[in-house]
């Protein structure tokens, strides 16, 4: 089965769509599935991890709206969808989907919803429009949590297609090792992902914060943590590779995810640090991120752009260590229950059989 996975940059980079497209595509690939990825070359976003799958990137020539595009995208998208079995979208990918909107094509069409757009009133019509087009040609519509069917406008009328599949991952799990008196952040630098609340928040805490990750706020973050005289108690990281992401997860005491508004609507780093036994710090978004976090199981959760409550809440992790050994172990059966790399690649599988052979009935293979 040749399986069509239509991302908008390098699974190979850093960002949450593009990690779950990565492990898709790599799963499928152990599986003997042909593999392709189209996507864009982009500067900003440069690759972390090999390619192991069939890679076509097609150079970014310009971007407008955080949407790449070159002249020949469309005559490259056309012939792999025509030589594909099964078409897997991952949304919103404006330009890809206005194409795929308009032609022909024999392979079943499987959707996958990330997130939604935050754009102005104007564009968000336009793009809602074009996305109504697009999952009324789709075979199958898939979103990684329940939460998605309610903050996703565009599903209303969709159930019937829509299955719910869980983003999973890798095991982050270590060796125990010592852990620092310290709490991460890991993620883009921007500002729904409410890096400004977590730094006040330190104004009350007692332990060390780690933001691992760039953007376009780093700079602005960096002159606040200095003007709050928190300098010595807020490390910037940086970019890290995975595995030295997954060195600074497990000497951590939490992760702190603290975003301020929808655009989160799932934090595949929630799910790695789950992984590792970590426990996680979010904010309430009626989003996945609701979805990963379970309050006092797994971690715990706090009112949008409250300092104070996320004080206490790095606070009752840090410096409780009965309480945080027993979010690990939530963490880690939750992880375990729901958001393992093979219980997403194997739910995809059986998706795509059901598809391309309808008739039959499919037992998934063994990775």
């Amino acid at each position: 089965m040749n399986i069509l996975q239509v991302g908008k940059y390098s699974p190979s980079a850093s960002g949450g769509i593009e990690s779950v497209i990565y492990k898709l595509t790599t799963g499928l690939c152990k599986k003997k599935y042909t593999s392709t990825v189209i996507y864009f070359e982009s500067k900003k976003y440069k690759p972390i991890r090999p390619e192991a799958y069939n890679a076509i990137h097609i150079p970014e020539t310009i971007n407008i709206l955080s949407n790449p595009y070159n002249l020949n995208y469309q005559k490259k998208l056309l012939h792999h969808i025509n030589n594909a079995d099964i078409i897997h979208l991952h949304t919103p990918h404006p330009l890809a989907e206005y194409i795929i909107s308009k032609c022909s094509f024999k392979a079943p069409l499987v959707t996958t919803i990330h997130a939604d757009i935050n754009r102005s009133p104007l564009i968000e019509s336009l793009y809602h429009k074009l996305n109504l087009k697009i999952l009324n040609k789709s075979k199958a519509i898939t979103v990684a949590s329940p939460h998605h069917l309610k903050f996703i406008k565009n599903l209303r009328g969709f159930e019937a297609k829509t299955t719910v599949i869980p983003f999973g991952t890798e095991s982050y799990l270590s060796p125990p090792q010592p852990l620092k008196h310290s709490v991460c952040f890991v993620g883009r630098l921007v500002s729904y992902k409410g890096l400004e609340t977590l730094i006040k928040a330190q104004l009350k805490t007692n332990c060390l914060l780690q933001i691992v990750g760039s953007g376009p706020d780093e700079g602005l973050l960096r002159k606040l943590a200095l003007r709050l005289g928190l300098n010595q108690r807020i490390q910037f990281m940086g970019n890290q590779t995975p595995l030295e992401i997954k060195k600074i997860l497990a000497q951590s005491k939490a992760l702190v995810l603290p975003s301020i508004n929808q655009k989160e609507c799932f934090g595949m780093v929630l799910i790695e640090a789950l992984s590792a036994g970590v426990p996680v710090i979010t904010t309430r978004l009626g989003t996945g991120v609701d979805f990963v976090n379970q309050h006092f199981k797994t971690g715990i959760t706090t009112p949008i752009n409250h300092q104070d409550r996320l004080s206490e809440a790095i606070n009752l992790i840090t410096e409780s260590p009965q309480l945080r050994d027993e979010l690990s172990k939530g963490a880690l059966k939750h992880y375990e229950n729901s958001f393992t790399k093979k219980q997403m690649i194997d739910s995809f599988e059986k998706l795509y059989f059901d598809l391309f052979n309808p008739s039959t009935e499919h037992i998934v293979n063994s990775l």
